[in-house]
């Protein structure tokens, strides 16, 4: 898609009916679709890291990636909005794995990269804020595994569903395993991991202060703080990601 006279009727489109439709269609299933993986540079150094929540061993594992502009972040760029955490156009960030990396590169839609590409877009994006997510299944190959999404708040579909459809993120998308927390000596209260935070689970006073609750355990915060004051431990079982 390349129109932006459609990319805005899209976007209106989805303001509108779709986004609220959509979250509160979610909302009722009794099974979130689609899981955080915490950012790699937030839990590459902690001890007991399963393999499907290793984004990159996740990503090496597959036989055959491409990646396409995230059709969420696209609508933005073309209804003349943008993102306000990274720029698609110049670096795709939707990965498509097997028989979704099949279609896209059989359709033209995206390129073939390979895993070492695929990492280095990962990186980039931890760095630039996003938010990577899976299918809710601890498969890691497998023919229900097409995509892995980088997300972000202002574009994403997930956000906007749960936005639009007034209903709770944590009702549409599941928690990584994982929970940030703040070593208090450490913390220069900068405010960069408040702003970072796409769950709005950061506050600052003294010192920042994590709300556990709306904590996703994404990483996001981790990968931004240079005084590295903030880190994620694990609080749930590995049970916690489904088959």
């Amino acid at each position: 898609m390349k129109d932006p006279e459609y990319a805005k009727m899209w976007k209106e489109f989805g303001e509108k009916e779709a986004h609220a439709k959509m979250g509160q269609l979610l909302a009722m299933a009794d099974f979130k679709v689609w899981r955080v993986v915490p950012a790699y540079g937030a839990i590459k150094d902690l001890p007991d890291v399963l393999p499907q929540e290793n984004i990159v061993e996740m990503i090496k594992a597959q036989e055959k990636i491409a990646v396409v502009p995230c059709s969420c972040r696209n609508v933005t760029y073309l209804a003349g909005d943008g993102c306000k955490h990274t720029d698609e156009m110049s670096l795709w960030h939707c990965i498509q794995f097997g028989r979704g990396a099949e279609y896209v590169i059989t359709r033209g839609s995206g390129r073939e990269i390979t895993a070492d590409e695929a990492i280095e877009i990962i990186m980039k994006a931890e760095e630039d804020g996003l938010v990577h997510t899976w299918p809710n299944t601890g498969k890691i190959v497998d023919r229900r595994v097409t995509v892995n999404c980088n997300c972000c708040e202002d574009c994403c579909e997930f956000f906007l569903s749960a936005k639009y459809g007034n209903v709770p993120i944590e009702s549409l998308l599941e928690k990584s395993r994982y929970l940030a927390y703040v070593d208090e000596d450490m913390c220069i209260a900068c405010g960069v991991c408040e702003e970072r935070c796409p769950f709005e689970a950061i506050t600052l006073e003294d010192v920042a202060k994590v709300d556990e609750e709306k904590c996703f355990g994404c990483g996001v915060c981790v990968v931004g703080c240079e005084q590295e004051a903030i880190k994620l431990k694990a609080i749930r079982p590995p049970e916690h990601i489904p088959p």
